[in-house]
């Protein structure tokens, strides 16, 4: 039998089944048998123990009175138990007394039965064939040894009795599996194999090419099915052929008529097998014949670039099919033409490549039409490719990067040991590293895209350049090198210019300085020449270093991106190679030019040139650093509430909850937004940090939700790991009250939340306060009375001084901001320095969530109305000291 037939395989199933089926049955039935063997053994250990205890009494005396004819009666009439053979009795130093078998009483040792105790022992005992079960006990009268007993009995019976079951199981098991693989085989045969025949024999019949044959299968079960499917596609086999024929004839039609080029040919760009006539008048030849004859190796003779043949015949190898490809051909006067081919290689059964077949088309005419086009599209898809990719690398390194960092700040507070400090020095420094990677890209990808948009305002250039130099000096001082700036004294106080971007440029430059620096000095140097025009200037910046210097081949492309100059001196520093390059781009932006020069060995200057640079007329002052700066803050203190943190990660909620452990905030949270909805209904929290990506329920589904239905007043703050500008007005479009970018610290973390939760009122005694205050506060604690009109002193003395005294018991940063705002925008409007230096000192400490400052400037207010003079057009100024504004207030 050939085992690979299909009978075969289903008898080998049925036998393997039936085999299997009596193997459980053995299985389940066999330990039946032995329970039933166990049972029996334990009523004979019964009917054992019950006898001897019938007759201890009278066999203890008789043995001890040494009764031999009595103890003989009494075992005899002990062995008339069914199944007793034999009885021995021993005295009390284990010799043999009476044996009822004298042939069974040297089976079983006297030591043996001397070794027992008060509980008897049954053993079973194999001996001339026969099984033996031994009961032994002593012999005692109240509680005295006499002696010791052993009563044997007979399990042949038993043992025969197993083996006649177990032969019955047997034998009925085999015959079953024999019954049941013969039935089983029968129906098989009937049902499938003698079917599955027939229809094998017809499908052989449609492969030599009888199309439309037909099988007749009884039962409509899935072997009528599978007859019926045979047949349908035997006549839709039968029907395509013809239908191909007629196609042949078709498509003949087509390949002559047709605008297109259509051709054949052989693998590897060798010479045609056929062509049509448009492909013939296409290349400039009167017919396909001369085609053909005059092209013998398309490669050579109808390509006109190398790397187009390269590319049509890799893609053809590679994909096996090539679409749309645009290249330049010969034609037969030698001209070019473009062209758009569409073609697919061939293979035969054995994966053997036949021939090339395709198409193409003359785009000459729409090439050039397009091509300008066609390059901008693809500048735009790059750009938009681009942007996609930075914003998805943003937000798969930036969640992570927000649990490294933010419990790397979490755990800094609380070691204690030098080397586990400068262990997690070393991961906080490198997480910020891959952070300020991370934006240099996005800054890079912004220029690039056209989307920096360049805000000029008034700005300090020295204010700015201590500012940086005081974020340097602690880094100076380590490396033990000197750190200053000279700034010219003519330059003009204000200058327009976009602050955050010069910072930038000035921050890497300096950095940069700092870092390549081991010994000597960085010095940054401000110049202002006057321009043409009266109120511009050429504003200029030096950054020069003691450094190693750099040659003057690296000093060609030290500006490009992804380039570090690399020498013996300075090869173990670090970086992404972007810094320079994005200076390069935010300098031009600001309509200015940058340059290095340096000597290897002498060190380096970097200059930063910015011509018509216009200088402020206006009172407004340079902001100050932002809120976001390094410079340390006192953390806010939070007046209890609750807040609600929603994200699906563990650990960003975790980070929330120790970032404000030490906080009477009470922290509830939710993994996803359909429960984060739930608990908004059900708690009413006073904030909420909502993660925008979620599974399920996304942020911006869910704080629909939240405003439609439960909790329109709730303010709710996005955490984002998206650092892209779209990403941010799509948060600011879907109405969150702020957002958060991660990763963020825990200074960042609690100046958000003091926006939108009540702070407690700080009362510092008095040398707390004065040694909180700046050199600018402390001048203006001794400023002169100032003059104001009545109507405004009116103002201040009553609407202003009730909004004061509520902020002032509320505490809530964006009122504070906009008393600021109000405050200083009264004191522009009357031209009246006093106030506008206290709106914007009060906004400034409320931006930077500088609390013990804060607290302070409002607590100023009513000293600086205190100083008013109103001023009466009657006569001079009036002292209007008495006019308090916690009397005007009631």
């Amino acid at each position: 039998m050939n085992l690979r037939s299909l009978p075969a395989k289903i008898n080998v199933a049925i036998v393997t089944t039936a085999v299997l089926i009596s193997l459980l049955l053995v299985v389940i039935l066999y330990p039946m048998e032995i329970n039933r063997r166990k049972d029996h053994i334990k009523r004979i250990h019964l009917l054992l123990d019950t006898v001897f205890k019938q007759k201890i009494n009278d066999l203890a005396n008789e043995l001890f009175a040494r009764q031999e004819r009595a103890l003989r009666a009494t075992l005899e009439e002990m062995q008339t138990a069914d199944g007793i053979v034999g009885i021995s009795v021993y005295d009390e130093t284990g010799q043999l007394f009476l044996a009822s078998e004298p042939r069974l009483q040297s089976i079983f040792a006297a030591e043996r039965i001397m070794g027992a105790g008060k509980t008897p022992i049954f053993e079973t005992i194999h001996r001339d064939d026969r099984s033996l079960e031994v009961y032994a006990n002593r012999i005692e009268v109240i509680g005295q040894k006499i002696g010791y007993i052993a009563i044997y009995y007979d399990l042949t019976g038993l043992e025969h009795e197993s083996s006649q079951a177990v032969t019955a199981i047997v034998v009925l098991l085999i015959a079953a599996a024999l019954l049941m693989a013969v039935l089983l085989n029968m129906f098989m045969f009937r049902s499938i194999i003698q079917p599955v025949s027939v229809l094998r024999n017809a499908m052989r019949r449609v492969e030599a090419g009888h199309l439309g044959e037909t099988v007749i299968l009884p039962g409509k079960d899935e072997i009528g099915d599978m007859g019926a499917a045979f047949n349908d596609m035997s006549q839709k086999l039968r029907m395509s052929r013809e239908a191909l024929i007629e196609a042949e004839e078709k498509y003949r039609s087509i390949f002559e008529n047709a605008i297109e080029g259509i051709f054949q040919s052989s693998p590897e760009l060798g010479p045609f097998i056929t062509v049509n006539p448009s492909m013939a008048a296409i290349l400039g030849y009167d017919s396909p014949e001369e085609a053909i004859a005059a092209i013998q190796d398309i490669g050579e003779q109808l390509f006109v670039r190398p790397s187009h043949r390269a590319e049509y015949e890799q893609a053809l190898q590679r994909a096996g099919r090539i679409i749309g490809q645009e290249v330049e051909l010969y034609t037969k006067s030698g001209s070019t033409i473009w062209a758009s081919i569409s073609a697919r290689r061939v293979f035969d059964s054995k994966n053997r490549p036949v021939y090339d077949e395709g198409s193409f088309v003359d785009i000459t005419e729409r090439r050039q039409r397009k091509e300008a086009e066609r390059e901008r599209e693809a500048a735009e898809s790059a750009n938009r490719a681009k942007s996609e990719f930075l914003a998805k690398m943003s937000h798969e390194i930036r969640t992570p990067l927000n649990a490294i960092l933010g419990f790397a700040d979490i755990l800094e507070e609380s070691l204690e040991d030098d080397t586990q400090r400068s262990h997690l020095a070393v991961i906080k420094s490198g997480g910020t590293n891959l952070l300020q990677l991370i934006n240099d890209i996005l800054d890079l990808s912004k220029i690039e895209a056209g989307r920096m948009e360049i805000m000029r305002s008034a700005v300090d250039v020295g204010s700015l350049t201590n500012e940086l130099l005081s974020l340097f000096s602690m880094s100076a001082n380590q490396k033990g090198i000197a750190l200053r700036a000279v700034v010219a004294h003519d330059i003009p106080d204000l200058l327009m210019l976009d602050r955050a971007r010069l910072r930038q440029v000035l921050f890497n430059l300096i950095g940069n300085a700092v870092k390549f620096t081991s010994k000597g000095c960085v010095e940054i140097q401000v110049k202002a020449n006057p321009s043409a025009g009266g109120n511009l200037w050429e504003l200029c910046f030096e950054v020069r270093d003691t450094g190693p210097g750099i040659e003057a081949e690296a000093c060609q492309f030290i500006f490009e991106s992804f380039r570090q100059h690399h020498n013996r001196r300075t090869s173990s520093a670090e970086g992404s190679g972007l810094g320079l390059a994005i200076s390069k781009s935010l300098v031009e932006m600001m309509n200015g030019r940058i340059q290095v020069e340096s000597t290897p060995g002498s060190g380096s200057i970097f200059k930063v040139i910015l011509p018509d640079t216009v200088a402020s007329t206006g009172s407004g002052e340079d902001p100050g650093p932002a809120a976001g700066d390094d410079s340390a803050q006192d953390a806010p203190v939070f007046k209890p509430a609750s807040l609600l943190v929603v994200d699906d990660l563990e650990v960003n909620r975790q980070l929330v909850v120790e970032a404000l452990k030490d906080s009477p905030l009470n922290i509830l949270q939710s993994d996803n937004g359909r429960a984060a909805v739930s608990m908004v209904e059900a708690h009413r929290p006073d904030l909420i940090l909502m993660d925008i990506k979620m599974p399920g329920l996304s942020g911006y589904q869910a704080l629909e939700l939240i405003r439609g239905n439960i909790g329109g007043n709730v303010p709710v703050i996005a955490i984002t790991a998206a650092g892209m500008k779209e990403d941010i007005l799509d948060i600011k479009k879907a109405g969150f009250d702020d957002y958060l970018i991660r990763p963020f610290n825990k200074p960042q973390l609690q100046e958000k939340l003091a926006l939108f939760l009540e702070l407690e009122v700080m009362s510092p005694d008095a040398s707390g306060v004065l040694q909180g205050k700046s050199r600018a506060e402390k001048d203006k604690a001794d400023d002169a009375p100032w003059q104001c009109p009545g109507q405004v002193a009116d103002l201040l003395q009553g609407h202003y001084s009730r909004a004061w005294q509520r902020i002032r018991k509320r505490q809530h940063i964006p009122d504070i901001k906009q008393f600021a705002e109000d405050i200083g925008r009264l004191g522009r409007k009357h031209s009246l320095d006093v106030l506008v230096r206290y709106g914007r000192d009060l906004g400034g400490y409320a931006d930077a969530i500088d609390v013990d400052k804060l607290q302070v400037c409002l607590a100023d207010f009513p000293g600086v109305l205190g100083r008013l003079q109103v001023v009466d057009r009657q006569g001079p100024p009036v002292n209007d000291k008495q006019q308090q504004p916690g009397g005007r207030s009631q």
